[in-house]
């Protein structure tokens, strides 16, 4: 007796499983020194990835090969719960990556005693192009850690979360 075969499964949405976020342990610290010297402020800061892994196709792997630290542009009394990175800071950082072969892969920030999960002000502000670092602070350091993705369906808008893996490198970083 011959048995069919059976159908090919249909690819599964990437939304669904979003792909893992790479960082070297020495890039883990140069962002843990940066927002644990802005602490009990919001701090923040872009991240760079080879042009082959753009984060809006979002369907391999996204390895962080440079950091780029910004200043908090929002006026001091409000650092404590809101960041933005200045257009300049932007257009000087996407020079220096295109210039490297890299892109704008996404913005790493910190939630100063709060947890490391995407605030309202966070998804009103989120572009689906980017993926995003948030991490906890505290006046004991950086406590906890998470990458997260925009998902837009029309007017619906919703951060998923992403793996996040830190590795040493072949330096040792």
């Amino acid at each position: 007796m011959n048995k069919k075969p059976t159908p090919p499964k249909p690819p599964q949405d990437a939304a669904d499983h979003p792909p893992c976020i790479y960082l070297t342990a020495g890039l883990r610290r140069q962002i843990q020194q940066h927002l644990c010297t802005a602490y009990p402020q919001e701090a923040c800061g872009l991240l760079l990835a080879r042009h082959s892994l753009r984060p809006a196709r979002l369907n391999g792997e996204i390895h962080i090969t440079e950091v780029w630290p910004a200043a908090n542009q929002v006026p001091k009394h409000e650092q404590f719960n809101r960041y933005a990175i200045a257009p300049a800071a932007m257009h000087q950082a996407q020079n220096r990556a295109s210039a490297a072969g890299l892109d704008i892969a996404g913005v790493y920030h910190s939630h100063p005693d709060a947890p490391a999960q995407p605030s309202a002000t966070d998804l009103s502000a989120a572009w689906p192009v980017y993926v995003y670092i948030i991490v906890r602070t505290s006046s004991t350091g950086a406590t906890e850690w998470q990458a997260w993705r925009l998902r837009e369906d029309g007017s619906h808008r919703v951060f998923v979360q992403m793996p996040l893996e830190t590795y040493t490198d072949a330096t040792g970083e």
